[in-house]
């Protein structure tokens, strides 16, 4: 009921009782403010009041949570047109980009993001169905919300991303797709001249049209990460490729890597000849190796497991892949 006394034209102090209200009644978290906002015609006084409730503990710039950590307010789809309207009001805050749709939709926040600080940039449309080149949409919104303190990342790598990464102060989590040899270097540049120091989890993904030699540079022991290693779209004649890139990019050791492999059409068979080939380029102890589930049955899975673990030192998993799908 008090939701719905909100599109009514009251006056500025009516408008704080009514909100003051409905946080008397139980709505105080995030997501039950923006709701508020998307189901209502909110008026710019109405989205004010909202805003002095608004919780920020933790995403206040210079702030941290109850537990120590930072808490940046999330932007994801579905709530980009809520938040256009509330950051042009919250004090400088820190902000997560996470959308899984076209980047192109976050274009309407530019110019409300301009007080606040990205913490996280998360592009996964352009992570998991990589292209060649960088749409310039997506370089000019990275241009206009990168921020020093940016700790996540996903998304194409480009020169201008690279040169971006490379000043980042303290990078937690990379996810980066690779889909050309001039991108291939682009990862050997920074993998080698960059602090990998903060870094707790690495994720490339790589397409066949990366040629193996353009991979001249291990991702160095020297880190206590996690890394995940995707290849997309392994066919019976690109095992050899696939086995190639794995040998390339990884040195045995005693890190914790995973190789999945997106959208393969390989079979039983098939897997065998990647696990054996894998053998003998010497890739051993890494921590995992995921094939899509529709590739193999159950039971096949528990063989190929046996044969993964005596040959590479790794268990072996069927996995949906489902954000891989076209």
């Amino acid at each position: 009921m008090l939701v719905g006394m909100i599109p009514h034209d009251w006056d500025s102090i009516m408008v704080k009782d009514v909100v003051n209200l409905l946080q008397e009644a139980g709505v105080n978290r995030r997501d039950q403010w923006l709701d508020v906002i998307e189901d209502t015609k909110c008026s710019e006084k109405v989205v004010k009041a909202i805003a002095d409730h608004f919780p920020l503990s933790g995403a206040r710039v210079g702030t941290r949570d109850d537990d120590g950590d930072y808490d940046p307010i999330e932007i994801k789809d579905g709530r980009i047109a809520a938040y256009e309207k509330l950051l042009y009001i919250l004090p400088p805050t820190q902000v997560a980009l996470n959308t899984a749709g076209d980047p192109a939709s976050l274009n309407c926040l530019l110019a409300s993001l301009d007080r606040h600080v990205c913490t996280e940039i998360n592009l996964w449309q352009t992570y998991y169905h990589p292209t060649e080149d960088i749409h310039p949409i997506v370089d000019q919104l990275l241009s206009k919300v990168w921020s020093p303190d940016l700790s996540v990342y996903a998304g194409p790598l480009s020169d201008s991303v690279l040169s971006r990464l490379q000043r980042v102060r303290s990078l937690r989590y990379i996810s980066l797709s690779i889909s050309s040899n001039h991108q291939a270097t682009l990862l050997m540049e920074l993998i080698t001249s960059t602090s990998f120091k903060d870094l707790e989890e690495l994720d490339i993904a790589v397409t066949p049209e990366v040629q193996p030699a353009a991979i001249t540079t291990y991702i160095s022991c020297n880190y206590n990460i996690w890394v995940w290693l995707y290849l997309l779209d392994v066919t019976d004649e690109r095992v050899s490729w696939a086995c190639e890139m794995v040998a390339n990019l990884i040195k045995p050791s005693q890190w914790e890597y995973h190789i999945g492999f997106p959208r393969s059409t390989l079979d039983e068979a098939g897997w065998i000849r990647m696990i054996q080939d894998l053998g003998q380029r010497g890739i051993k102890n890494i921590g995992g190796m995921s094939v899509p589930d529709t590739s193999i049955s159950s039971d096949q899975e528990d063989q190929l497991d046996d044969i993964c673990c005596d040959t590479l030192g790794a268990y072996l998993v069927r996995h949906s892949f489902n954000q891989w799908k076209k």
